[in-house]
Order: structure tokens, then C-alpha cells, then sequence
């Protein structure tokens, strides 16, 4: 059978994550394959959406679902997504604070505490109560000239702040109030940096040297990122040739992988696990077990995990993902169908506005409107 259509995450927040998909012909079943565990889902009735709600996740985290269509007990390949969870803004913590102050502090004052990725206000007035507000944080404008996407970030970062960063479905409900009567596409600040975007699953500085953070043994012609969808990195065993190099691969694979696990005498401690995970779900239980997917800092330490694997090839913790013109670190993506495909080494993305604001890769070098945001 063929894999599902329009299969995105339309709802999420700080524990649970709505997806949905086309439901196509009656006939067909559905399974969720998430966390290592598979959901049985049933074809409803009518023509809408099929949709199903995940629950119990963790906030601000990143999950990988892949959805495959059922046919005669025939599996479809599958359809994989990224989705995050939302912050969790705890208001009760910083009212108690508020309420904690001097009420001469909270006289005809206007305070504004910026939590995480919102706003929150509050308006104190002698001897009434405080008024709560919560707004977004960006404000969007729609540029409607045609640039590249390297000159419309120029003009956005002249006249704005940046090209909009898009971090929640109600920014995307705002990115399409942007523009009534467009129904192409525009530049947002998505793009994939090929050198800068690769990052260690480890982030803690003080655990890297000068020049370690950036070491990189890749085999030849790596990382290539085919078809857009190689974001994790694998270590070649004696298997593959040549031994103790890296490729990028799909993150969706099951595979082997290395655990960091401190140091012991003052040498780094690696562990090979021989359960076959994804890289996400390696990752997940490298922190539950160990500390960390193995960060690889030195042609030393290269050789040290070569010699632990023998002819596995394995998960280490390097990965990619695209980044935001200004520097945010939000982990929200709403791709279309098929999205993004690197057609033609599509490094720019950007929002449709005739389909629900999704985004797709496309060439920098191509000319369309754009939305810039202020805060």
C-alpha cells in the first residue's frame, strides 16, 4: 500500500502531541511506531482526517513518529516526522514572586518578564488585582518583493529583526494572517547550514578541548545528506570500508551504538549497546543508562571506538539540524508532505500559504516574498 498523505503533527503542547493524516481508501489500517512501541489505529468513519493524540511526553523534547498504512496485513515503507513538545511557561512560581513584593513596587508600573518563547504582562495598579496577558512574541510582516533568501534576511535584519522564526502552530497561524490574498510562498528563517548545524548530542562545553567540539573523521564524499533526510551519523565498523570513518545516514534507521559513560582513570568509558535502536531512541536510552550518545573529540578517541565495535557499525552523537536566522534553538517543524526533499541541495525553507502555512526546501537563489518579525 501506498504511505499515508499529510502526515504532520497539527496540535501539540507541554505533554502531549496531536497528529494527522489524509485517511485514503476505507479499507486501510494504521500503525504508530514511536518510542520503540507500535499503536494500532483503526480507519474511521467519514471522509476527514484521521488524527490521534500521543500523551505522557516530556516538554521541550523531540520526537520522531513514523506512520505506516496497512493493507491485507501488507505494510506500506512508512512516513517518518519530527514534532517537539511545547515549554512549560510555570506561572504559579512567578506570581508567587510578584505577590511577594512591596505593593509600593507595584505601583502604576508596567512589568514584563520574557519566559522561554512568550510574554508575559502584567499591569500592577494600586489596590486592584493584576491583570495577566499572555502574547506572542513576534510580530510578523509580510514583505511582498521578491529576494533571494540570502537578501530578503538582509533586509529584514536593516528594517526588522530577522526573517520570522516560526516556534508553535499559533506562529503559524500568524505567519498566514500575515498576507489575506497571496497563496504562494515566502522566506522564513529556516535554512540548513551544512558546516555550522552538525552538533554533538553531548552539549556541555566544559567537556570539550579547543578544536575537539569540531573534530570530524568523515569517509570520503561524506556527509552528502541524500535525499535531505540524513541528520544522524554513523561510525563504520570493519564491515564497511573505510574502517573508523562516518556518513550521515537516516536518523530512522536501527543500529548499534556507543554510549559515553564518564571517564575512568581519567580515559573516556565507552560502551557498545547490541540492542538495534534509532538514533533517537539510542540517544534516549544512552541518557536514561550512561550519559550520553558518545561524543568523538580526537583521532584517539576514534580509534578507541573502532576497536570496541569490531564489525558493527554504529550510532555516535552527532546529528544536524537546520538552524534560525536568529540564532533560536526552537525544535518546532511543520513540513508538508515529502518535506523536506533537497531536491537540488534545497538549503532555504520556506511557508506555503496555500497549504495551511507548511514549509518546504527550497534553492536559496530563488526570488519570493518574505516575513520578517519584530519583537
Amino acid at each position: 500500500p501506498k504511505n499515508a498523505e499529510g502526515f504532520r503533527a497539527s496540535e501539540q503542547n507541554e505533554t502531549s502531541i496531536t497528529l494527522q493524516w489524509n485517511k485514503g481508501d476505507n479499507n486501510t489500517s494504521f500503525v504508530l511506531q514511536f518510542n520503540g512501541t507500535e499503536t494500532n489505529i483503526s480507519s474511521p468513519a467519514g471522509n476527514g482526517p484521521v488524527k490521534h493524540t500521543v500523551t505522557s511526553l516530556t516538554a521541550r523534547s523531540n520526537y520522531t513518529f513514523t506512520l505506516f498504512c496497512v493493507f491485507e496485513n501488507v505494510r506500506s515503507s512508512g512516513v517518518s516526522i519530527f514534532a517537539a513538545t511545547d515549554y512549560v511557561l510555570g506561572w504559579s512560581l512567578r506570581l508567587k514572586l510578584l505577590r511577594a513584593m512591596r505593593e509600593s513596587e507595584m505601583e502604576d508600573v508596567l512589568i514584563e518578564f520574557l519566559l522561554m518563547d512568550f510574554r508575559l504582562i502584567l499591569f500592577g495598579l494600586t489596590g486592584a488585582l493584576l491583570s495577566v496577558a499572555c502574547a506572542q512574541s513576534h510580530q510578523y510582516y509580510f514583505v511582498n518583493t521578491s529576494l533571494t533568501w540570502t537578501d530578503a534576511q538582509s533586509v529584514c535584519r536593516r528594517d526588522y529583526t530577522d526573517l520570522a522564526t516560526i516556534e508553535s502552530t499559533a506562529d503559524v497561524d500568524y505567519f498566514l494572517s500575515t498576507s489575506s490574498n497571496n497563496t504562494g510562498k515566502a522566506w522564513i528563517g529556516l535554512y540548513d547550514d551544512t558546516i555550522n548545524s552538525w552538533k554533538w548530542s553531548l552539549n556541555d562545553s566544559s567537556f570539550y578541548g579547543p578544536g575537539e567540539y569540531s573534530f570530524r573523521n568523515w569517509a570520503p564524499g561524506q556527509p552528502d545528506d541524500y535525499y535531505g533526510q540524513q541528520h544522524c551519523v554513523r561510525f563504520y565498523g570493519a564491515s564497511l570500508l573505510p574502517v573508523g570513518q562516518w556518513d550521515d545516514f537516516f536518523c530512522t534507521a536501527t543500529m548499534q551504538f556507543v554510549c559515553y559513560n564518564g571517564t575512568v582513570g581519567g580515559s573516556p568509558s565507552y560502551v557498545l549497546s547490541n540492542i538495534s535502536l534509532t538514533w533517537t531512541e539510542a540517544q534516549n536510552f544512552c541518557r536514561a543508562n550512561y550519559v550520553d550518545l558518545a561524543s568523538v573529540r580526537n583521532q584517539a578517541e576514534n580509534e578507541i571506538i573502532k576497536n570496541l565495535i569490531g564489525f558493527s557499525t554504529v550510532w555516535i552523537g552527532l546529528y544536524r539540524e537546520k538552524l534560525w536566522s536568529d540564532g533560536s534553538t526552537s525544535l518546532f517543524r511543520d513540513w508538508a508532505a515529502g518535506e523536506p526533499n533537497d531536491a537540488s541541495g534545497d538549503q532555504c525553507v520556506a511557508g506555503s500559504f496555500s497549504d495551511s502555512g507548511r514549509w518546504s526546501d527550497e534553492s536559496c537563489s530563488l526570488s519570493l516574498p518574505f516575513v520578517c518579525y519584530r519583537p
